[in-house]
């Protein structure tokens, strides 16, 4: 997945999670960008089955969009958490950080740098989930 498709997957889930309106439009404002761009991601989303879309509706998630965020939100975390006490960032800048990493690195990659992140927290007490 792009970066984009795990920013707008995760923006839907936290949309959801607020019992707010999942449409296009609302994940635009929440991720900041336009309209259009949304409703492009939207597309691509469903396209891989990880959402559901009504013609000039709402939108929701798969079983398939369900595990995928559930898998990239605890990724997004312990990188996130991993970045932040190692780097001293804001959690915010650590979990954008964690978004541009996990869209960009190959899978193999990105498993092996999970595996020393949490091996890291767990070191050091830090409760880790995997995912």
């Amino acid at each position: 997945m792009t970066t984009s498709q795990i920013r707008c997957l995760l923006a839907i889930v936290s949309l959801a999670e607020a019992n707010e309106a999942v449409t296009s439009k609302n994940a635009a404002n929440l991720l900041g960008i336009s309209k259009p761009s949304a409703h492009r991601t939207v597309g691509f989303l469903q396209g891989l089955g990880m959402i559901d879309k009504k013609r000039y509706g709402g939108i929701s998630l798969t079983d398939k969009g369900r595990e995928t965020a559930r898998r990239l939100g605890i990724q997004k975390e312990n990188i996130a958490l991993h970045f932040a006490g190692e780097y001293d960032l804001s959690l915010a800048d650590a979990g954008a950080a964690a978004v541009l990493l996990i869209g960009a690195l190959p899978d193999e990659a990105l498993a092996s740098m999970l595996n020393k992140v949490m091996r890291l927290q767990d070191s050091v007490g830090i409760a880790v989930e995997s995912g």
